[in-house]
């Protein structure tokens, strides 16, 4: 439990500053996205959830190849399994991680990157005869890219694993 709320708190700190600061190297974004679960975790009610994720993610480029960046999300939805006796809804509640990214700019518009930090997850199980939150931490890693639409307006898009 405490290395979670050194994550989070580091992650909102560090998010917290970003609004105010009017250097070009600071970033702040919102996103959506979505989690699923892998099918091979030996914890049974995590086994098959699929989750609409919304969050916001923060960092600070130090150079035009590496950045550190921080972020938080919830999930949108339940799934509804049938694991313990009776109905079972689980649902992603919060995940926090930081990360730092390495970027390989291909042109003026396009940016590849790859990033790894530490992540914690937090799920929430709530039925019939069980009512309990887990977490889970762990590395996370992954590769994406973004698109320069205009000078302050990009799309970026990412698949990132969690080891949780």
């Amino acid at each position: 439990m405490q290395p979670r709320i050194l994550l989070i708190s580091a992650t909102l700190a560090s998010l917290s500053f970003l609004p105010t600061a009017q250097a070009e190297n600071f970033y702040a974004e919102g996103f959506v996205g979505a989690a699923d679960s892998d099918d091979s975790t030996d914890v049974s009610y995590l086994s098959s959830i699929l989750s609409g994720t919304i969050g916001v993610r923060g960092g600070i480029t130090l150079n035009e190849n590496f950045s550190l960046e921080g972020e938080l999300q919830t999930g949108l939805n339940e799934e509804e399994i049938f694991v313990f006796p009776g109905e079972t809804n689980t649902s992603l509640r919060t995940n926090a991680a930081v990360f730092g990214r390495v970027s390989l700019p291909v042109n003026e518009r396009l940016n590849l990157y790859g990033r790894i930090g530490y992540a914690s997850t937090e799920f929430s199980v709530d039925g019939e005869s069980v009512d309990f939150i887990e977490t889970f931490d762990g590395v996370a890693y992954g590769v994406g890219a973004t698109f320069d639409l205009t000078d302050k307006i990009y799309l970026r898009g990412d698949a990132t694993l969690y080891d949780t």
